[in-house]
């Protein structure tokens, strides 16, 4: 499987692959990023700003056949998600970080039968294959909880891709509940017109605490 940088959508489904016994191949930026990756189970680090056309080297990263799965975040290389993915095999196509058009080549489509999927979700996993795996998720060693004056401060830092995981605004201002161990449920938050997930303490906390995940 192939992830791509260190996101939350990333780190998630690495962890996950992991969790289902699934080798993991993962692109990043940076050494730190590497090894935080490395740290979360990848078995293969690719950095794809010393390696610009790296469909290659994740072919060779498998054993010359590519991965079968690929979690597609950045959006404009789908065409080397195409080169470098397995014969039969499956590209998720669940974002747009590097932008929205992505030109293709159409025999990397064609020749190997690849399966491209467009996909979102905004809920927890809740059957039982998925129900162990969610509840020993971790953060990626990098928690970016922020108040809202510091709003600006955080979209320049996703901006820079200095974060890793989630970057969190909480709109109380209070981030004390957010290393706590005790997450036993799952609680819809609506913010900036999208749906995003959190687990929250159900104790010392109102009934939906609103923030916004960058």
């Amino acid at each position: 499987m192939l992830v791509q940088g260190t996101g939350g959508v990333a780190l998630f489904a690495l962890q996950f692959a992991r969790a289902a016994g699934a080798r993991v191949v993962a692109l990043t930026s940076s050494a730190e990023k590497a090894a935080t990756l490395a740290r979360m189970g990848a078995a293969a680090v690719i950095d794809y700003r010393r390696n610009p056309a790296w469909a290659k080297a994740v072919r060779e990263a498998t054993g010359g056949r590519g991965p079968e799965i690929i979690v597609e975040t950045t959006g404009s290389s789908l065409d080397q998600s195409l080169a470098a993915v397995a014969f039969g095999g499956f590209i998720g196509v669940v974002g747009f970080l590097g932008g929205r058009e992505a030109p293709i080549d159409l025999r990397h489509l064609i020749v190997p039968a690849v399966r491209v999927h467009g996909w979102w979700s905004d809920r927890a996993p809740d059957s039982k294959p998925c129900a162990a795996p969610w509840r020993c998720m971790k953060s990626g060693g990098n928690r970016q909880h922020l108040r809202p004056r510091e709003t600006r401060a955080a979209f320049e830092h996703m901006r820079r891709a200095a974060h890793v995981g989630k970057i969190v605004i909480d709109l109380l201002g209070n981030t004390d509940y957010l290393s706590s161990s005790n997450f036993t449920r799952v609680t819809s938050l609506v913010a900036a017109g999208n749906t995003a997930r959190t687990r929250m303490p159900t104790r010392r906390l109102p009934a939906v605490t609103p923030m916004i995940l960058l």
